[in-house]
């Protein structure tokens, strides 16, 4: 069924149903559209695409499966070869971490961006970085490091700031780094 054979049909229907009271119109307007859609049915070829009907309308996009979306999600960070975690005349990421003794990714992200920031003096930290941090420290990558990287920007803890890729220090993050680490051993 073309264009002008379902306008015509419409208009008919339109004027049929102008012969019923207005508190019918609705339901006659059913039975009439409903019946000649069941007694049509278009087959698989015949389907209705929504720019068909009307002109300015794209027809939704298909979903993505679940192996489509991790095909197509970023990419995995990757270590920056040229990034020196063991400069001469500077403390060593390891040394610097090991005496800060984080508990936990957040605490740990927070470590390494200070480190890169202030010992380092990098100016644009990614989260290529914090990956080529923990690849050097051998200690377990978060899952989601993106993700852990929101959190440590979070609210809830507000060690860093992370905006358009880029992560720096809070005042928030540089006094825990600097004041709050090494947990001090409570008093029994």
């Amino acid at each position: 069924m073309d264009f002008t054979e379902k306008k015509k049909m419409l208009e008919e229907t339109a004027e049929l149903i102008k012969l019923f009271p207005e508190s019918l119109q609705e339901k006659v307007f059913d039975f009439l559209i409903l019946d000649k859609i069941k007694l049509s049915a278009p087959t698989i070829e015949e389907r209705i695409e929504p720019t068909d009907v009307l002109p300015n309308v794209e027809a939704p996009k298909p979903r993505k499966t679940v192996a489509q979306k991790k095909a197509t999600s970023k990419a995995m960070p990757q270590i920056i070869k040229d990034l020196n975690l063991r400069p001469n005349g500077k403390q060593s990421l390891q040394e610097f971490f090991s005496s800060k003794n984080p508990n936990g990714n957040i605490q740990s992200t927070a470590v390494m961006v200070y480190y890169l920031q202030t010992i380092l003096e990098c100016v644009e930290i990614t989260a290529n970085h914090v990956f080529s941090c923990y690849r050097e420290l051998g200690i377990k990558i978060p899952g989601n490091l993106d993700q852990n990287l929101r959190d440590c920007a979070s609210s809830k803890y507000g060690y860093i700031v992370f905006a358009e890729g880029k992560c720096s220090m809070s005042v928030r993050g540089t006094n825990f780094v600097e004041q709050d680490l090494p947990k001090k051993a409570k008093k029994a």
